[in-house]
Order: C-alpha cells, then sequence, then structure tokens
C-alpha cells in the first residue's frame, strides 16, 4: 500500500482522506432501512442488480465503477498505522489511529455493511496535449487479491533506495497552464468543488438500488471527506492498481481520477480486485521537486508540495521554499510524468472545467493583495477554499520570490507589514531574494 498525502490532495497510505470536515464529517448516512428479507437473496437476481447499478452509476456520470465486499482492510490498517507511528502524516493532527482504524473497518462505519460501490470520474483538462513515455504493458495481476503491490526494488538499482538524502529534481521553471510567473494549482482544483459534484450522484445510486429493491437501503456515501479507505476501496473493486507514487492508476484514465464510494447493507456480488504494479519505472519518484518519494510506495509527507501548500498550517520550512517552484496549490509533477497518465482522455465533466473554477493558474501578486470578501467571493465553490486565505496568501509570497518584475517587489513590500505573521514573515523573506534593479528587475 502507498504511503501518502496523495499528490494533488493531501491524504494518508490507506486513501483514507483528509479530515476537512472535523467533528461531524460530511460523508452523510442514511437513515437505517428496514430488516432485509429473511430469505437469502437469489445470487442470479444480486448479478443483475449489480449490473443494474452500474450502468446506472455510468448514466449518472461516473466514468469508472465496480464493487468491493466489506471486509475489513486488515493489510491497509496495518501499514498506515505502522506509517502514523514513523510520522507520516506530518501536521495532519485530524490523522488519528483512532480514525484509521475506523476507516479500515466497514462494519464501524455502517452496521450490516456487505458492499461497496466504488466510483471515479476522471478530471484530465480538455485540451490539454498528451505527452510523455507510452505505459508499459499490463503485468498479470498477482493470485491473493491484496490491497496493493509490495515495494520491490527497481533493476535501476535506486528503486528501493531513500532518496530525501539525494538532490532532488529541480521545479518546473514553467508549465502548460501556469507561465509567466503565474501559481500554478492542481488539475483536480481548476473547476469547481469536487465533493458536491460526486456526492449528489452517489445517493441518486442509493436512490436507485432502494426503487430496484422495494425496501430501503442503509448507505453512507464518502467522496474524500470520512473515514474511507478510498483508494483501497477502489482497488479491491477492480478500478485501478497502486503506483509508485502512492497514487491509483486505472488503465484508462490514469491517475487522473477522482474516488468515491457508497458502502451499503446490499450484499452485491464483487468483482475481482486489481493487482498489479508499474514494474521497473521510477520516473514519478525521479521527479519529485522535493524528494517526497524516498522509495517506491512511500510518500514523506512532510515533503509533498500538496501536503506543503494545501494542508500545512504556518511558516513554510526554509529549506523546502526554494523547491516549491510555482506551485500556489498541489502539485502534479509526479503525475505529469508517469506513463500511464499519456492515456488519459480528458474530463466528460463541465463542473471540471477551468473557466467554471479558479482557473489553471492565479496570479500571485493579485492574489495576495486579496481581502477576506475577495477570496471568498473569487474562490466560492473552489477546491483551493481548502488551503485557506493565510495558507494561499503565504503561497502567493513564496511565489513572488521567483518573480523578476517590479509588480512582484511592490506587492512583497506591501505584505511585508501584513497583520498576518505568517504572510508578512514569507513575504519579507521573498522580498529579500529578489533583485536590485540594478541587477535586472525592471
Amino acid at each position: 500500500m502507498p504511503e501518502s498525502p496523495r499528490p494533488g490532495r493531501p491524504r494518508d497510505p490507506a486513501g483514507t482522506p483528509r479530515g476537512n470536515q472535523a467533528a461531524g464529517s460530511a460523508a452523510a448516512k442514511a437513515p437505517p432501512g428496514a430488516a432485509a428479507a429473511s430469505a437469502p437473496p437469489d445470487p442470479s437476481d444480486l448479478a443483475a442488480l449489480a449490473a443494474a447499478v452500474k450502468a446506472h452509476a455510468l448514466a449518472l456520470g461516473f466514468d469508472l465503477v465496480g464493487i468491493a465486499d466489506a471486509a475489513p482492510f486488515a493489510d491497509a490498517e496495518a501499514r498506515t498505522l505502522a506509517w502514523l507511528a514513523r510520522g507520516g502524516a506530518a501536521g495532519m493532527a485530524w490523522l488519528t489511529a483512532e480514525r484509521v482504524r475506523r476507516a479500515c473497518r466497514p462494519a464501524e462505519l455502517l452496521p450490516g455493511a456487505r458492499s461497496f460501490i466504488a466510483v471515479a470520474v476522471g478530471y484530465r483538462p480538455a485540451g490539454e496535449a498528451r505527452r510523455g513515455p507510452t505505459p508499459p504493458a499490463p503485468l498479470p495481476m498477482r493470485e491473493g487479491g491484496e490491497d496493493t503491490p509490495s515495494p520491490r526494488p527497481s533493476p535501476r538499482g535506486r528503486g528501493g533506495e531513500d532518496r530525501r538524502s539525494q538532490p532532488p529534481a529541480p521545479p518546473f521553471p514553467e508549465r502548460e497552464g501556469g507561465p509567466g510567473g503565474l501559481g500554478h494549482i492542481a488539475r483536480y482544483a481548476r473547476g469547481r468543488d469536487y465533493h458536491d459534484v460526486l456526492k449528489p450522484r452517489l445517493w441518486a445510486l442509493v436512490r436507485f438500488l432502494e426503487a430496484r429493491l422495494g425496501r430501503p437501503v442503509a448507505a453512507r456515501v464518502f467522496v474524500d471527506d470520512g473515514p474511507c479507505p478510498d483508494r483501497a476501496v477502489a482497488q479491491r473493486a477492480g478500478l485501478g492498481f497502486f503506483g509508485k507514487n502512492t497514487n491509483l492508476l486505472t488503465r484508462t484514465h490514469g491517475s487522473y481520477m477522482l474516488l468515491g464510494a457508497a458502502l451499503t447493507d446490499v450484499p452485491l456480488p464483487p468483482d475481482p480486485p486489481t493487482v498489479a504494479d508499474c514494474g521497473a519505472c521510477t520516473l514519478c519518484l525521479d521527479a519529485c521537486p522535493t524528494g517526497a518519494l524516498p522509495a517506491p510506495y512511500v510518500m514523506d509527507s512532510g515533503r509533498c508540495i500538496s501536503y506543503l501548500t494545501i494542508e500545512h498550517r504556518g511558516p513554510l520550512p526554509a529549506a523546502l521554499r526554494p523547491l516549491i517552484g510555482d506551485h500556489l496549490f498541489g502539485c502534479d509533477v509526479c503525475q505529469e510524468v508517469c506513463p500511464w497518465n499519456r492515456l488519459a482522455p480528458p474530463s466528460r465533466e463541465p463542473a471540471f472545467a477551468p473557466e467554471v473554477g479558479a482557473g489553471a493558474a492565479l496570479d500571485p501578486a493579485a492574489l495576495l493583495a486579496w481581502d477576506d470578501a475577495a477570496y471568498r467571493e473569487r474562490l466560492r465553490g473552489s477546491p483551493l477554499k481548502r488551503a485557506k486565505r493565510q495558507g494561499l496568501r503565504r503561497n502567493a509570497a513564496l511565489l513572488l520570490s521567483h518573480r523578476r518584475d517590479a509588480a512582484a517587489a511592490v506587492a512583497l513590500a506591501s505584505a511585508r507589514d501584513d497583520p498576518d505573521p505568517v504572510v508578512a514573515e514569507q513575504a519579507a523573506w521573498s522580498l529579500a531574494r529578489l533583485p536590485a534593479p540594478d541587477e535586472g528587475g525592471e
């Protein structure tokens, strides 16, 4: 199982999503349904029901759907707890051992739980050129239905080494959607908030199940916002396999997928799990700007740009600031180099289009000047609000340290006296690193 947060979005090794709903998770629970009929259900009827559920899921706009049983995720729980014990969660205090245990035991999430309906929606922006190496031929599945492939050394001799001691790759100076001194936004966050898109559709899927059964269905739905190991669920349901960058890789959409799941009391027949691996490829490990992937399937959260720009509160670590590059919110570097993403088709979901959200990039000088009203208005319904106004302005101040224009100097000089000490400190740090006017400034 990977050790994470997942690139683009911070999270833990099992895929247990971030705890952004705090007390009172937004992963809603349906009212307990009536007891199932006393007679055992006909397997052929359940198989037909599963097929109908999958067809309806696709009609609702999901790109992938599969079914997994609701047995405990024992391997995921053990690995995640070990990762936590090593400090893997960095500053994500919400990610506790108790939360992990509960997430990996479906019966504790929903008494009488029998199956998961796992779904995924692609989010690769339309119009983005496909590039990168061709993915390797799919490896045959191994027997046993494990939750994740076991890490193994790369034939290149570096796959199993701890790369935190090695010089990281330099940040990308310019990229599609974020050139010219703009702040790059991770692809998943360029449109509207995916929670608002996926969750109603999952409840619609539950209502469809109720209509077909003629009874209430006890259910909970999860979209990256409650105690559910969503990547482990998706892998068990046959949607994809774990990559060395800790992402779930699908054969049709690569890793540019947003995951959701409905846990129900209906014993739907499960699909076979996907168990494969990345072979000898280590492109993601080699490309990570901060060395946050020290070994295959291992994520050092404290060095991950997604964690630093989204979840981390307070000043950014001084040693990592020069390596964050142009990343304003999240990071896709390990996905951009992944061969599987060369095959990813553009998203069919209008809500994920950059035109309806924050877009591919923002001007950090303008963002740094946003007051609270501007922040709320400009980012209404956007995933970027997860970083909070302080975090985004701090990130913007850092990105301006790479600019060589008068607007950057003016913005930083003003923010140096900001009442927010985190923003003021970052602005002062960045201002001190700008060249003097006779050294190339405009």
